[in-house]
């Protein structure tokens, strides 16, 4: 089964790990350059740039993933509902459950979401969309809103 949110949480587990070898080395202030840093690299950018996230085959993996009895089953995944209106192109994914959030916690790494969440608005910037979101389960609140706005 294709799971289209696979690569964020490696990315996430890849920027916990380097943070887990000199924790005291390692400031707030530097992993939030790292964070950066990395998203404006040239693999980063090769990885998404006009990648496109409204996709037949993006929306329907999507919209597939967020019912799929198989990838709900585990508890540490995300769980999400999923609406969109390809007539703009926009989406709407409310996270209810973050497998990154999850990983960030086992790994006792969860004060560094707040930077992790940021790669999303990287990631969507450089497909060429716009991502408005108010609420992240990264920064304490119980869910994300992600409001996705694609631009013909």
């Amino acid at each position: 089964m294709k799971n289209n949110l696979i690569m964020g949480l490696y990315l996430a587990a890849y920027f916990m790990a380097v943070y887990k070898t000199a924790p005291d080395k390692i400031t707030d202030e530097v992993f939030d350059g790292y964070v950066k840093y990395v998203c404006a690299s040239d693999i980063f950018m090769r990885l998404n740039r006009g990648k496109n996230f409204f996709s037949d085959k993006n929306i329907q993996t999507r919209d597939r993933l967020q019912s799929d009895p198989f990838f709900n089953s585990f508890p540490d995944n995300w769980k999400y509902t999923f609406t969109y209106d390809m007539n703009v192109p926009e989406c709407y994914i409310t996270y209810s459950r973050c497998a990154i959030c999850e990983a960030a916690r086992r790994e006792e790494c969860f004060h560094l979401m707040k930077y992790l969440c940021t790669t999303d608005y990287a990631q969507q910037e450089l497909m060429g969309n716009t991502l408005i979101r108010t609420k992240t389960i990264g920064n304490g609140d119980e869910l994300c809103d992600f409001h996705i706005i694609g631009h013909k």
